[in-house]
């Protein structure tokens, strides 16, 4: 068998399970971008001990595996996940969700997964993937998710916290098991599912109507005309890179960035950070469309890091002096006497 640790995890997860947990072995494609080995999809994944053997036997390069989450059809089990993403994005207002108390790994990104079970299937047209609640949390309760040990080249790994000796949680149905884990996911969850324009999965933000700016520098320019938010984010942009910021921040930057309409390559330039998360591809293409989803930084936000408070120090708010003479104020009470 191959020397990598991923197929001794892989019969920990089909002991579980014997023969009805699918397991998908993936492949490395570069930063950001893991692919299934096999045509999961039609013919079936891995299913039971001596396929999942055979297969590293035959294939020592694979980087990992995934799981099928709901297995239903071979009698499996319905896994869910809540996927907290706030290692790399800023919670904001949210809290993030709680440990479920059984299986729990950190993503190659700085997230976690927590894993649940649940009884019932969902109901029709519930889709089985909702993501970027609050900004910084999916709800997978189908298709793949990867696990531990597998390994992104450039990006990380998932390492496992707490093992599968741990029973993982069941529930009767996915809503209860967001509850367990956050008091507000449930409630984003449903919103996510039923469209709604402040929630998950859709437009959330209006991005600048205007053509793509021809450069960064148009982009800080729009930034800055955005508003107080933006104009601090315009002088982080442009006095620290991201080497030496504090990482969540840089997400601040390409959330306001995505706002003024820069394209991909803008992001990048306005980011200025060597970080796999922001090399050209699929990973950046997924982060930009969660940008889409959720506001950009607010002042609050931006004030929690030393970065913003320089901000704050180096672009001073004008003062405000009142206008004496009103002459539309003046008009306004005028009719009202008329």
């Amino acid at each position: 068998m191959t020397d990598s640790p991923w197929p001794l995890l892989a019969l920990a997860w089909d002991a579980l399970w014997p023969g009805r947990l699918g397991i998908v072995p993936v492949r490395d494609a570069g930063p950001g971008d893991l692919r299934p080995m096999i045509r999961w999809e039609g013919d079936g994944p891995l299913l039971g001990a001596d396929r999942i053997r055979g297969f590293a036997h035959a294939h020592p390069e694979a980087a990992g595996f995934a799981i099928v989450l709901d297995d239903s059809r071979w009698g499996g089990p319905r896994l869910g996940c809540v996927d907290d993403d706030s290692g790399k994005h800023d919670p904001g207002q949210f809290s993030r969700p709680k440990p479920l108390g059984g299986y729990r790994e950190s993503t190659r990104s700085g997230g976690t997964h927590d894993l649940f079970r649940y009884r019932t299937s969902l109901p029709p047209g519930v889709p089985s993937r909702v993501t970027g609640l609050g900004g910084f949390v999916d709800v997978l309760v189908g298709g793949l998710m990867y696990v531990a040990p597998t390994v992104n080249r450039g990006r990380g790994e998932y390492r496992v916290l707490v093992g599968l000796d741990a029973p993982i949680p069941e529930f009767d149905a996915v809503g209860l098991a967001l509850d367990a884990a956050a008091p507000w996911l449930r409630d984003a969850w449903r919103a996510a599912i039923r469209g709604s324009p402040t929630a998950g999965p859709g437009t959330t933000v209006r991005v600048d109507p205007r053509a793509v700016p021809s450069g960064a520098a148009e982009v800080l320019l729009r930034m800055k005309e955005s508003g107080r938010a933006g104009e601090l984010v315009a002088w982080i942009a442009g006095h620290t890179t991201g080497d030496s910021r504090d990482f969540a921040l840089c997400f601040a930057l390409a959330g306001h960035a995505v706002v003024a309409g820069a394209n991909a390559e803008q992001v990048r330039e306005i980011v200025n950070c060597p970080h796999p998360e922001w090399a050209p591809g699929p990973s950046l293409d997924r982060t930009i469309a969660r940008m889409r989803t959720r506001p950009p930084a607010g002042v609050a936000a931006l004030l929690r890091y030393g970065e913003g408070q320089a901000a704050a120090a180096a672009c001073p708010e004008p003062a405000y002096h009142p206008v004496r003479n009103d002459l539309a104020s003046l008009a306004r009470r005028w009719r009202v006497r008329r």
